[in-house]
């Protein structure tokens, strides 16, 4: 469907959440939309700083609104605010009368309970076990995770009756959950195609239904790799759904029902910087800027947030111990570069600050050129279940996994074990191109295996690639805006 031909065409992207934004606008896709004279774009986030950024390409074709208000409430109320308003209205006392069991929490539970994914398991059994430890989710943000989607509650009456999920799913995407000030955005914008990075939450409503009111195209991105075996339905009907990798497009299809001809596979557009020689700074320099001997072999410890880290101090520890008294060889340095979510590391990791040998970053979201090159000259990334796993990948590097739970005792659903259970990690751990290391022996002679020999697990790793990065050329934001201008031209 080709939107009529006009001088100026305008494209709205709509970023619901922290990774949404910064996927998109840390990729190459606003340079590329700042690159044609004939589009003008609007981002719409709830993050004041990514106005910042659009701002930073100083063009008055590529603006930034807030998400949730982005134009001022109109003055006048005319015929079609009151229907709006009362049709949101009916929407929650529909809702209401049916005790929310087509909200979105009951919705990811449903979907997620008919088709029997891990996690669903895993977090229902976790709810469970906080529920017989009187650990309520108000008071415990790990109980609260657990917790979350997963109590039965939510799937009450007949939580695996299929005909109930489709009524309430029809119910849930009925064209209610409308915004006054974003329908005047799009009556006042006149948009050709409409964006939506993260197509699985109720943030998305407004825009969808202003777009699907207006017949407006809209391109639908998969937020990330795990989000269609964890995170609920996705919104059904859009034009084209873009993912980065053929594992999610077999997810769309098999648990979806997306027809495989709606759906683009464009690789990761935030790794398309990893093909960017311009930013490499070449080994000796970086390594210099780090104070280190360009001989030196460097380990970068990837580590979780503070909730699914809790191991992490311990592995650190030892490996620290093992690297000051040789076991790992000469010139062996850590790096531990905090998970940009955690809040709590410098209470996590201080005791490790100043050591020999250790080097201590803070997190940060944003430093795509200096994480590009601490991949590339890494001999080895550790973490747990993360995905930086898949970034080391790219370059080759050898990666492990942590299967462990270090010097904790603790139960079988709060081991970091589970997270390899998980639908889209265990397909990685599939292709052997992570290596799993299930206590401090296998760690250690993982990493001696590794730094001796860096070509070890090679052909894994490249079948790693093959399913979860490609393609991967550093083209994936052009396919991206090529997917955009086919309703264009």
């Amino acid at each position: 469907m080709a939107t009529k031909k006009r001088q100026q065409y305008r494209i709205l992207f709509v970023l619901p959440t922290h990774f949404a934004s910064r996927n998109v606008l840390s990729s190459n896709i606003p340079a590329i939309l700042n690159s044609r004279t004939d589009v003008s774009a609007t981002f719409v986030s709830l993050y004041p700083e990514d106005e910042v950024k659009v701002d930073g390409f100083q063009n008055d074709r590529l603006t930034w609104k807030n998400l949730k208000k982005p134009v001022a409430f109109p003055s006048m109320l005319n015929g079609k605010i009151l229907s709006l308003l009362f049709c949101n209205f009916c929407y929650a006392l529909v809702h209401a009368l049916l005790l929310n069991r087509a909200a979105h929490g009951a919705l990811v539970f449903r979907f997620n309970q008919i088709h029997n994914f891990f996690g669903h398991r895993l977090r229902k059994s976790m709810a469970r076990w906080y529920r017989f430890k009187l650990l309520k989710s108000f008071r415990s943000q790990q109980g609260f995770n657990a917790q979350r989607y997963a109590d039965p509650k939510l799937g009450w009456p007949f939580p695996n009756s299929k005909t109930l999920y489709n009524f309430f799913l029809r119910l849930y995407f009925w064209r209610f959950g409308n915004s006054v000030t974003v329908e005047t955005l799009f009556d006042s914008s006149q948009f050709d195609v409409v964006v939506i990075n993260y197509i699985q939450t109720a943030r998305i409503f407004p825009y969808l239904n202003a777009a699907k009111r207006r017949d407006i195209p809209i391109i639908g991105m998969v937020g990330s790799w795990d989000n269609p075996t964890l995170k609920g339905p996705v919104a059904p009907g859009l034009s084209r759904y873009v993912v980065q990798n053929r594992y999610m497009a077999d997810q769309l299809i098999t648990h979806h029902d997306i027809d495989e001809k709606d759906i683009i596979i464009t690789g990761w557009p935030q790794m398309d910087i990893y093909k960017d020689r311009k930013v490499f700074q070449g080994r000796e320099r970086f390594f210099e800027e780090l104070k280190l001997d360009k001989d030196a072999r460097l380990i970068l410890f990837g580590a979780n947030t503070s909730r699914l880290g809790h191991h992490e101090p311990d592995i650190l520890r030892h490996m620290i111990k093992a690297i000051h008294a040789g076991e790992y060889g000469t010139g062996v340095h850590i790096m531990i570069r905090p998970h940009p979510g955690d809040t709590h590391w410098r209470q996590r990791f201080e005791e490790f600050a100043g050591q020999p040998n250790v080097i201590m970053t803070e997190p940060c979201y944003t430093d795509r050129v200096y994480f590009t090159n601490l991949l590339q000259y890494s001999s080895i990334v550790i973490s747990s279940a993360g995905t930086i796993a898949l970034d080391a990948s790219a370059f080759d590097t050898c990666a492990i996994n942590i299967s462990f739970d270090g010097d904790r005792q603790v139960s079988e659903n709060e081991s970091v074990k589970m997270f390899y259970k998980l639908e889209h990690y265990a397909a990685v751990c599939k292709t052997g191109g992570t290596r799993q290391v299930g206590s401090y022996e296998e760690l250690d002679r993982a990493v001696v295996e590794y730094l001796a020999d860096p070509h070890t697990d090679a052909e894994q790793r490249q079948a790693l690639r093959h399913y979860h990065l490609e393609p991967f050329d550093g083209k994936a934001s052009e396919r991206l805006a090529n997917v955009i201008w086919t309703f264009f031209y």
